[in-house]
């Protein structure tokens, strides 16, 4: 059975909360909430693409979804004043003390600023590669489109799914996040509902 209906209802159960509740009391919460809300967006395409068959560009965009939330992550809740500004006025990602910093550096940061377990950290290790290769035209998407004889989609339903489930991952700790950023009791019930209405799917598998 297809994960695409309860991933839908998942987005739909989310959006309107998010817009309604949603709120930042300072700038470093108002740029994380952006960026939370991008990811969202993200999620949305992804669905929509999938939905329309349009995998391949589904696939690309899972990259940006991952990152989008890790960054607004860490610009919440681990860069500095100075760090949140040089993102602001020069979009560039710097640690203070020019130390060399990898996206894998800051998806520990955020691990460990939110005292979350390493799951995030597994997938930059083990599926980064991939993630790129969908996001830049690389190999992954050759083989998803060429079976040796026919140039079109042969996409593994099992991935397709594997793909539903992260992304509802990622969306699920999103809502989270706004809903610490907006500080309203409603929304972390909300929070709790959706995490009852998604486990059967999503993190029982």
């Amino acid at each position: 059975m297809s994960l695409l209906p309860n991933y839908r209802n998942m987005l739909a159960f989310i959006d309107p909360k998010v817009h309604e509740f949603a709120s930042a009391g300072c700038q470093r919460s108002a740029v994380a909430g952006a960026l939370y809300d991008v990811a969202n967006e993200h999620a949305k395409g992804i669905c929509t693409l999938f939905e329309n068959n349009h995998y391949a560009s589904g696939f690309a965009l899972i990259r940006s979804l991952f990152e989008t939330f890790i960054r607004a992550a860490w610009l919440l809740h681990c860069a500095t004043d100075k760090e949140l500004e040089v993102f602001i006025t020069k979009d560039k990602i710097e640690l203070e003390s020019k130390e060399r910093f990898t996206f894998g550096d800051m998806v520990k940061a955020v691990e460990e600023a939110r005292d979350w377990p390493d799951t995030q950290s597994g997938i930059k290790d083990h599926a980064w590669s991939a993630l790129n290769s969908y996001t830049h035209g690389g190999q992954l998407q050759v083989t998803r489109r060429y079976d040796g004889s026919t140039i079109q989609p042969h996409h593994d339903p099992e991935q397709v799914e594997e793909i539903i489930r992260f992304s509802a991952m990622i969306v699920f700790l999103t809502f989270g996040e706004i809903a610490e950023i907006s500080e309203n009791d409603e929304l972390h019930g909300y929070s709790e509902e959706l995490y009852e209405q998604i486990s059967p799917w999503c993190f029982n598998k």
